[in-house]
């Protein structure tokens, strides 16, 4: 069995575009692809089943760029001046009679960004251009056009394999299984080995010491197959060790999601997809477990009102078994609290704007889980108790948001009503146009750090979930007919149409449909026929 969730922002119309792509003697595959890009991005054929997780790799590096004063084409690299590649843009804009003309400036490293982040003022925190290197722009590498139309046709490991060398762009995580009782998995891609540093900060682009050396050897990439535990389970989770010789990120997720996905996994000696399905629908809170026996005993010895000793009992009562579920309250003062308590550890520290780019990313998560369990204190060294005086301040700026509000009863207080999700179309924007395209909101249970992705931006009140998976698949390759999937919206981008967002209750409520794929059933399933003939 294969199950697989990708986790990408969710909108209306949904980024995938289901889809069985039958071309007699060379292809039967179904499931989902990008609209415009040939073939299945994800899915099955007659013999195989795949998907991707993110693996989040740093590919891409900036370079300080030193151009000559005499000449904005040319860049210092090893003591010479070296000629950049310009190609001149021109744009035609209405309004204007003449078109608007620009410039991209490619050097060695890549082309040169300065301007277009202008508004997030790096170009005022470095004096060089800064050029950008990512494994996407080298050429002669993959051809992933090739590759998946490769996996699509593939019978056996061996031509997946053949498939995946061509994948260069974007490294991935990728999962298989077949109908010989074989999984697998592998990372594939190109992670760039360097010749020093990590690719944290911009570095010297007028030397050579900073170069790329190479691409991590294919198979040395971290990979496993049929393990001995039976199962394969991977959620953007670190997937190597300390010994692994090579840097692939400091950007791993943290373990959450894929240590609930192997409790789940191991409950049971047989699993069925309906278990693959209750996994990929999971809302326990492994963090909040983690913090349970480090939040109580410090939030007690703090002085409450009645109302907040109500409200501590409530967190006390649902962090012994915390589930991220719309309907309690428990959920709210605990990712409210959190995100509060964060505040008051780093904000002192990083100043209002540099703290909004800091929760942005993975990082923040990371960085309070390890001052919470004692494992780097560097950040508040010398200032003994302000952990514990951070969480007491947080619980109480927690409280007092929710009642702001929601109101005085607590029992309102459910995370339904701060964590709601709409799938949101670009023409939804501006209202009235919104009660036309946009779906939602709709109140909705998980988070960022359970299976059931449901990621919300912790800069913006209420909890709008932004990421979460646009689409779910669960295959049994013993019995292609008994898969089953679920998408958001529907499978037409067309407001009126019946499958505009006619997938989105099932979605909503963890509920899946048959993936229809012989022909036969096909055929006894039809509803209707499109013919499109060219002229």
């Amino acid at each position: 069995m294969l199950a697989n969730d990708m986790h990408l922002q969710l909108g209306a119309p949904s980024i995938f575009y289901q889809n069985h792509l039958s071309v007699s003697g060379q292809y039967s595959v179904t499931d989902v692809v990008f609209p415009g890009l040939p073939g299945v991005v994800a899915g099955h054929n007659e013999h195989i089943a795949w998907g991707f997780t993110n693996l989040n790799p740093d590919v891409q590096d900036l370079y300080m760029e030193k151009p000559n004063p005499s000449n904005p084409h040319q860049f210092e690299y090893a003591g010479r001046y070296e000629d950049a590649i310009v190609i001149e843009e021109t744009f035609r804009v209405k309004g204007r009679a003449e078109p608007v003309r620009g410039e991209t400036v490619i050097t060695q490293h890549g082309p040169i960004i300065t301007d277009i982040v202008k508004e997030i003022g790096v170009s005022e925190q470095f004096s060089q251009p800064l050029a950008l290197r990512w494994t996407a722009y080298d050429t002669g590498y993959g051809n992933e056009i090739t590759a998946w139309l490769t996996m699509n046709k593939a019978k056996n490991r061996d031509e997946f394999e053949q498939a995946m060398r061509l994948f260069a762009a974007p490294a991935q995580n990728i999962v298989y299984a077949d109908d010989q009782g074989n999984i697998g998995w592998r990372t594939n891609g190109r992670i760039p080995i360097r010749a020093k540093g990590d690719g944290m900060q911009p570095v010297p682009g007028w030397t050579d010491e900073y170069e790329w050396k190479s691409y991590i050897p294919w198979e040395e990439l971290p990979h496993a197959w049929n393990p001995p535990e039976g199962y394969i389970a991977t959620a953007n989770n670190r997937v190597v060790d300390d010994k692994y010789p090579y840097f692939i990120t400091n950007n791993w997720s943290e373990s959450y999601r894929a240590d609930r996905i192997h409790q789940m996994l191991r409950e049971k000696a047989r699993l069925t997809l309906q278990d693959m399905q209750r996994i990929q629908g999971d809302w326990q809170n492994l963090q909040a477990a983690q913090y349970r026996d480090i939040w109580l005993p410090i939030l007690k010895r703090g002085t409450w009102n009645a109302s907040q000793q109500q409200a501590l009992r409530t967190l006390e009562e649902w962090i012994r078994d915390p589930v991220d579920a719309p309907d309690l309250v428990g959920p709210s003062i605990f990712h409210a609290t959190l995100d509060k308590t964060m505040q008051k550890l780093f904000e002192p520290q990083l100043g209002p704007d540099l703290y909004d780019d800091f929760q942005s990313t993975g990082l923040s998560g990371k960085a309070i889980t390890e001052l919470f369990t004692g494992k780097n204190n560097k950040w508040l060294a010398g200032t003994d108790g302000a952990i514990e005086q951070a969480l007491l301040d947080g619980f109480k700026e927690a409280l007092r948001l929710l009642e702001q509000q929601l109101g005085g009863k607590q029992e309102k207080w459910v995370w339904g009503a701060i964590h709601t999700l709409t799938f949101e179309h670009p023409l939804g924007a501006m209202k009235p146009l919104n009660l036309m395209f946009n779906d939602g909101p709709h109140p909705y249970g998980g988070s960022n750090v359970t299976v059931g992705d449901a990621s919300y931006s912790r800069k913006e009140w209420p909890y709008e979930v932004v990421v979460g998976a646009p689409w779910r698949f669960t295959a049994d390759l013993s019995n292609l007919k008994a898969s089953e999937e679920i998408m958001i919206m529907g499978a037409s981008g067309q407001p009126g149409s019946s499958h505009y967002s006619d997938q989105t209750s099932m979605w909503l409520t963890g509920r899946y449909k048959t993936m229809y794929f012989d022909e036969a059933d096909v055929a006894a399933h039809t509803k209707a026929t499109l013919v499109l003939r060219p002229r």
